[in-house]
């Protein structure tokens, strides 16, 4: 659907570009998409080029500061993200995590023991770059939680001393309606979990999320046309909130 124009009833005068999903810029948007006529590494902000991820990873560090010795990232998406924040912090940015390219997204699987069969199958720690470190782990989002807390528990055992968790988007607390298989309000871990007990439930140390103010300034462009939906609730079009993902299977 990226790069359709989408007409507003009850806003004629503009248009609202599916392309400006702020969770397709996050997590899914590859460097070759243009959103508003501009590449993923180069949205632009108060009319003045800046990388998207550099400024997301900044803006992080500044909002969410920990003291650690080095940055990782999960890959691929939060690696330029985690550059920012490591640069911002004046911490190393290191490679903790070795990703397998044969397993998809962990968070879209149908069943919570697919999910945690594709997360130990994804993902593989370098204890010789973790033992003895406390490390930031930067990652774009937390949807279930189901994937986060095996990857904390998974630096812990290659023997780092402790895990801050940061991730750069602010809490998912509402379905996608728009092209992104989140599952329903249920599923969300920040939709019934405060901070602390989202904390709690992935083992981290700390964690800390990018407000969706920062989110924004970050991205820049056209923030009036925006769907922060999965983050506020406010959906751009008329959705059908009872309907979850399974409903046409069963049909």
């Amino acid at each position: 659907m990226l790069g359709v124009d989408v007409e507003r009833p009850e806003a004629r005068d503009r248009r609202l570009h599916v392309a400006d999903v702020d969770r397709e810029l996050l997590l899914a948007a590859q460097l070759l998409i243009l959103v508003d006529g501009i590449g993923r590494d180069e949205v632009d902000a108060s009319a003045v080029r800046r990388p998207f991820p550099d400024a997301d990873g900044r803006r992080l560090a500044r909002e969410q500061p920990a003291d650690a010795d080095l940055v990782i990232a999960v890959p691929d998406s939060a690696i330029p993200a985690a550059i920012g924040y490591a640069e911002e912090a004046g911490l190393p940015y290191r490679e903790g995590l070795i990703k397998s390219r044969y397993v998809g997204r962990t968070f879209i699987q149908p069943a919570q023991q697919s999910r945690d069969q594709a997360v130990r199958m994804k993902f593989n720690p370098l204890p010789e770059l973790l033992a003895g470190r406390r490390v930031v782990v930067v990652d774009d989002s937390i949807v279930r939680g189901t994937t986060t807390g095996p990857i904390v528990e998974m630096l812990r055992r290659a023997g780092a001393a402790e895990v801050h968790v940061r991730i750069h988007s602010p809490q998912m607390r509402h379905p996608c309606y728009m092209g992104v298989d989140t599952g329903d309000r249920e599923q969300l871990i920040a939709a019934n979990h405060s901070l602390e007990g989202i904390r709690a439930a992935i083992g981290a140390d700390s964690l800390g999320y990018l407000s969706k103010e920062g989110m924004l300034d970050a991205i820049g462009g056209r923030t009036d046309a925006r769907c922060t939906a999965c983050f506020d609730g406010i959906y751009p079009t008329d959705v059908p909130l009872e309907l979850d993902k399974l409903a046409m299977e069963r049909r």
